[in-house]
C-alpha cells in the first residue's frame, strides 16, 4: 500500500510538459434577431459562443438612431468586472483570462414611436488579446430588430409548467419542462437557471413538441423550425446529478426571452420554476467503500483502486460517494490517504460527515 501511494504521489509531482505556444482560436460573437413594436423596450444579448480566453477586449457598436434609442448596456456573465461603456464602444479589461461562454453583454433599446421596418445593430471587434499578450481574432456580427406597427400576439399564450420532484445525494434527477397550452410557435428561446451549488447539469433532452432544430447554449435553449410547432407535451427534460454535499431544495427556473410564430407574430409566454427537494442520503459512513459498517485499510485499498481506474464505481453511486470522502466530486489518491488515516485512528470520520 505504501509503495503504491508513494508511486502515485511521485507521478502527481512530475511537472507537466508545456505545449508550444501557438495562435489562440478565435472569439465567436453572435446577436439574436428580434421583433418589436414602437414604444417597446427590447433587449438584445451579445452572445459569446466560442472563447479561447481573453484578458482585454474592445468592441465598437452601431445601431439605427432613427428607430432605436439606447437605454443602457448591461454586462453579462462572461467577464463580470472591468466593464466600461464609452461612446459607441465597450471594453473588458481584466487581470486574468476570461474563459467562459454565454452572454457578453446586453443592449437595451427603446423602439421609437415612428419607427418601422428593420433596425440593425452591429458589433465590430477593435482589439483583443489574452494574458500572454497574444492577439486573439474575433468576428463581427449584426442583427436586425424588426419593427412592426401591430405585431399581434397570436391566439393565446404559451403556458409552461414544471413539477416539483425529489432526489437523494448522488442520484440523477430528471425535470421535464411541459407545454400545456400552445397557440403555435416557429421560434422559441428560453433562458434557464439552476442552483449550481447543489446540482450538476448532465444534459438537456429534447421533448415531443418540436423534435428538430433544438439547440442548447450556455443557460439558454432554442427551437427554430420552418413551420409552427402546435402540440403540447414535454418541451424538454433537464437531467441533473445531485452534488454530494447538497441539502434542502434546489430551484430550477425557466424564463422565455423570445417567441414568434410562422407569420412572425410574437407569442407571449409565462416563466416557471420548480424545486428539487434533496432527500437525506443513507447512513453509510463516509469512506466505508465495502459497506461493512467499518473504516479499514480494505476501504482505503478499494478507494485507491478506484482512483487509478482499477475499480469502476460510477460517479454518483453510493460506492463512488464513499470513495470521495473529501466531497470534491472526484475519487483520488488523496481520498484513499484520508480513509487510511481514519482506519489507523490518525483522523476521525466525524470530520467528513
Amino acid at each position: 500500500m505504501k509503495k503504491i501511494l508513494s508511486l502515485i504521489l511521485c507521478v502527481l509531482l512530475i511537472p507537466g510538459v508545456t505545449a508550444a505556444a501557438g495562435s489562440p482560436a478565435a472569439l465567436e460573437m453572435r446577436i439574436q434577431e428580434t421583433v418589436s413594436k414602437p414604444g417597446e423596450t427590447v433587449e438584445i444579448p451579445l452572445a459569446l459562443t466560442q472563447n479561447p480566453g481573453f484578458c482585454y477586449l474592445k468592441v465598437n457598436f452601431t445601431y439605427d438612431p432613427a428607430k432605436l434609442e439606447l437605454v443602457r448596456i448591461d454586462n453579462g456573465n462572461v467577464s463580470t468586472d472591468a466593464f466600461t461603456v464609452t461612446d459607441k464602444a465597450i471594453t473588458w479589461d481584466t487581470d486574468k483570462n476570461a474563459m467562459g461562454t454565454g452572454t457578453l453583454c446586453t443592449f437595451v433599446f427603446t423602439v421609437k414611436q415612428n419607427a418601422e421596418g428593420a433596425a440593425n445593430v452591429t458589433v465590430t471587434p477593435a482589439q483583443c488579446f489574452n494574458y500572454d499578450e497574444q492577439t486573439v481574432s474575433a468576428n463581427g456580427c449584426e442583427a436586425a430588430v424588426t419593427v412592426k406597427t401591430d405585431p399581434g400576439h397570436g391566439d393565446g399564450s404559451l403556458v409552461f409548467t414544471m413539477a416539483a420532484s425529489a432526489a437523494a445525494v448522488g442520484q440523477t434527477a430528471e425535470i421535464p419542462l411541459a407545454l400545456t397550452q400552445n397557440p403555435g410557435f416557429c421560434y422559441l428561446k428560453v433562458n434557464f437557471t439552476y442552483d449550481a451549488d447543489k446540482l450538476e447539469l448532465v444534459r438537456i433532452d429534447n421533448g415531443n413538441v418540436s423534435t428538430d432544430a433544438f439547440t442548447v447554449m450556455d443557460r439558454a435553449i432554442t427551437w427554430d423550425t420552418d413551420k409552427n410547432a402546435a402540440g403540447t407535451g414535454t418541451l424538454c427534460t433537464f437531467v441533473f446529478t445531485v452534488k454530494p454535499n447538497a441539502e434542502g431544495a434546489a430551484n430550477v427556473t425557466v424564463t422565455p426571452t423570445q417567441c414568434f410564430n410562422y407569420d412572425e407574430q410574437p407569442v407571449s409566454a409565462n416563466g416557471c420554476s420548480a424545486a428539487l427537494q434533496i432527500e437525506k442520503g443513507s447512513d453509510r459512513l463516509p469512506g466505508d467503500v465495502d459497506n461493512d459498517g467499518r473504516i479499514t485499510a480494505a476501504d482505503a485499498r478499494l478507494a485507491l483502486r478506484r482512483a487509478v481506474d482499477l475499480e469502476t464505481y460510477a460517479e454518483g453511486t453510493p460506492d463512488f460517494i464513499a470513495c470521495d470522502i473529501d466531497k470534491d466530486g472526484k475519487a483520488t489518491a488523496g481520498d484513499a490517504r484520508i480513509i487510511l488515516r481514519i482506519a489507523v485512528d490518525l483522523e476521525s470520520v466525524e470530520s467528513y460527515k
